[in-house]
């Protein structure tokens, strides 16, 4: 009779006794280790007692008696007889079936502690050590988001395209509103009479400083009024926020916008004040609801692309369409769409376009780094006019006379050019002989502004100061430091035109009047 035993390959159970799911990860830290070949294997203790597995135990055994055979051979019929005589020792044969029985009986017992201590040490190993946790999928509108992990080696990752992590996802937005009303239960937006009366119907330089607006921790990149009464001045930041001040009744803080995690650079309102959009440096555009800060839309420009600017169309029938400049094009994005589509595209730029302004309701015009100017026709996407030559700058910002149409243009060579409206829609004449000089915006993006009337034109520079200047004859009228740092934003009031307002990366947002 055979004996037949069993022992486990990898795992001594009979000297490690399993352990339960509490004790189980300090247990493997103290008798798991990696091999040679980077395999698990159990940690043999040289200075415990030696146990003992199934097959010393078996060795150490005594051998069973064997069962003794005698044979007798016997002659035949010659004399010689023949017997056979077979002696079994009964007892040592049922010692072996005891003994075979017994190590059946430890080997599914074995075989079932095993399966427990396997089940158990699957479910406690560490993520990243032995097995990669599904990551469910998010989604931001509508539209999947991937997982932050990422299986792909170093190299595969590097020739892949940055679409395959998904798009950027904005993050939640976050509103303080001024609940304060008046005696008709009228909020912030509304304009009281006197307001809207308005103040001096000329333009002057500014010489006194009447109120400083403070809320903004960081640099202010760009200013806008609420249209027509400019009884609200919107605001945007380095650090994405986005204010809404009083500046005729209380002069305070009546509104927060807080939506982007990274710079906002452009601002704007619809045609009738009641939404405004917000862009920011990471590509993200939201629409938000002026009055009760809801956020009616957010898109991406394509391939999350840097927003240089972005403008509502100016036609009280058109707000509906938002152009962005993002890369070397604008895109006209219709919001009446869920989601926001793209209705046409202005391409013809090299370089990424700067800003982009509204000449009237069917044209625009953009600038790039291109060191090119260009103006569009809005419902052909057709370029009217361009000017470049290589011994032109690049122009950070320009803007357009409410009064005679001019455009006034911003150039990193410290200098404003200006550009005369023609009798064909959409095409300028450069005033070659004609420019303003004397202050420094070299590596900025100090704006430029015109006074309502036309009168005077005005730009701030790196060392924080507002220039003004005589927009026909380009002679310095009066210049004064308003900001500890660069002036970066300032406008005139549309209606009180002795106010203008300033912005500066110190954070600060102040009101001059004229003396």
């Amino acid at each position: 009779v055979s004996v037949l035993y069993w022992s486990m390959p990898c795992l001594r159970l009979d000297a490690h006794p399993p352990v339960s799911e509490a004790e189980l990860p300090e247990a493997v830290a103290r008798e798991w280790v990696a091999g040679p070949d980077g395999k698990m294997r159990r940690r043999v203790d040289n200075a415990a007692p030696a146990a003992k597995s199934h097959r010393a135990e078996a060795a150490a055994q005594p051998a069973a008696p064997q069962p003794s055979t005698a044979l007798v051979v016997a002659g035949g019929a010659g004399g010689a007889s023949s017997s056979r005589a077979l002696t079994v020792n009964q007892a040592a044969v049922a010692a072996s079936e005891a003994a075979v029985a017994k190590l059946q009986k430890a080997k599914s017992s074995s075989a079932a502690e095993m399966a427990a201590f396997n089940a158990a040490f699957t479910r406690a190993k560490p993520t990243k050590l032995f097995q990669k946790s599904p990551v469910p999928a998010e989604s931001e509108g509508g539209v999947p988001v991937a997982p932050a992990s990422d299986d792909r080696s170093p190299a595969e990752a590097k020739k892949a395209p940055d679409t395959a992590k998904g798009p950027a996802r904005a993050p939640s937005p976050v509103v303080e509103l001024d609940p304060a009303v008046d005696h008709l239960g009228r909020g912030f937006i509304h304009c009281s009479t006197e307001a809207a009366r308005g103040g001096a119907r000329r333009a002057a330089p500014p010489t006194k400083l009447v109120h400083v607006f403070r809320g903004h921790s960081a640099g202010v990149q760009a200013l806008a009024w609420f249209p027509g009464t400019a009884h609200l001045l919107l605001s945007c930041d380095l650090q994405g926020e986005v204010m809404l001040w009083d500046v005729l009744g209380h002069r305070r803080r009546v509104a927060r916008y807080h939506g982007h995690d990274a710079p906002v650079r452009s601002i704007s309102f619809a045609a009738d004040g009641l939404k405004l959009s917000t862009s920011c440096a990471n590509g993200f555009v939201r629409e938000w609801d002026t009055e009760t800060g809801q956020v009616i839309n957010t898109f991406a420009s394509r391939g999350n692309v840097a927003i240089g600017q972005h403008a509502y169309h100016p036609a009280a029938t058109r707000m509906h369409s938002i152009f962005v400049g993002a890369g070397n094009a604008v895109t006209q994005y219709d919001t009446r769409a869920a989601p926001t589509t793209v209705a046409r595209d202005y391409e013809a730029h090299n370089e990424p376009v700067i800003h982009l302004g509204f000449l009237d309701n069917h044209h625009f015009a953009t600038t790039s780094e291109d060191k090119t100017m260009r103006t569009w026709d809005v419902d052909s996407s057709v370029t009217v006019q361009d000017f470049a030559g290589a011994a032109r700058h690049a122009s950070p910002h320009f803007a357009v006379c409410p009064a005679t149409g001019k455009i006034a243009a911003q150039g990193l060579d410290n200098k404003v050019r200006f550009f005369t409206p023609l009798k064909s829609p959409g095409k300028y004449r450069e005033v070659a002989d004609r420019v303003c000089s004397g202050h420094s915006v070299s590596g900025s993006s100090c704006k430029v502004a015109f006074s309502p009337d036309g009168q005077f034109v005005s730009s701030g520079d790196v060392k924080g100061e507002l220039h003004v200047w005589n927009a026909e004859t380009t002679e310095p009228v009066k210049h004064f430091r308003a900001h500890s740092k660069p002036l970066n934003a300032h406008l005139w009031h549309p209606t009180d035109m002795a106010k203008v307002v300033t912005a500066g990366w110190d954070g600060a947002i102040k009101m001059f009047v004229a003396a």
